[in-house]
């Protein structure tokens, strides 16, 4: 059995082409190999730009963006360490890395816009580096002694780490 034909006359003479097959997020920050302040980054991009749908009905469309971080390797092999639906904002859209990433380490990311199960093109990788932390201890009191009296009322109070 064939498929039935349809005339010419009958196809539609627009075609209207998913809103997020073409709409690219500019990668805000971190980016440029930005030293981040902790080890659960806040990632940030500007929103895409609709190009076959008015910006009100492509942000009306139910936008997420599809975040997804690469861990780079000290032998220059990439691991994804981790990726996240996230709904649009208004004019930009942050995710919080949902894990602690190794510290003095470097990341790439790069996001896209997805509209249900249509996805837009990947934005370029934007790099970007963990802080090395400082690790105090617990601090020893020196002087005074314990149980030990002060010399006068204003005592100096001296700790080692």
């Amino acid at each position: 059995m064939s498929a039935p034909t349809i005339p010419w006359t009958k196809w539609p003479t627009t075609v209207s082409p998913n809103p997020a097959s073409s709409a690219r997020a500019a990668l805000a920050m971190p980016t440029n190999n930005a030293e981040t302040v902790d080890l659960t980054p806040v990632l940030t991009l500007v929103n895409a730009t609709a190009d076959f749908v008015t910006q009100a009905q492509f942000d009306a469309s139910g936008v997420q963006y599809f975040f997804e971080i690469k861990v780079i390797r000290e032998d220059g092999t990439e691991a994804i360490v981790d990726a996240n639906r996230t709904p649009q904002t208004t004019g930009t859209t942050s995710y919080r890395v949902n894990l602690e990433l190794e510290e003095t380490t470097s990341y790439k990311w790069r996001a896209r816009p997805m509209i249900g199960a249509e996805a837009g093109p990947w934005s370029d990788y934007a790099l970007f580096r963990t802080p090395t932390l400082i690790h105090l201890g617990i601090p020893t009191p020196l002087a005074p002694p314990n149980n030990g009296e002060a010399p006068d009322l204003t005592p100096e109070l001296v700790v080692t780490n």
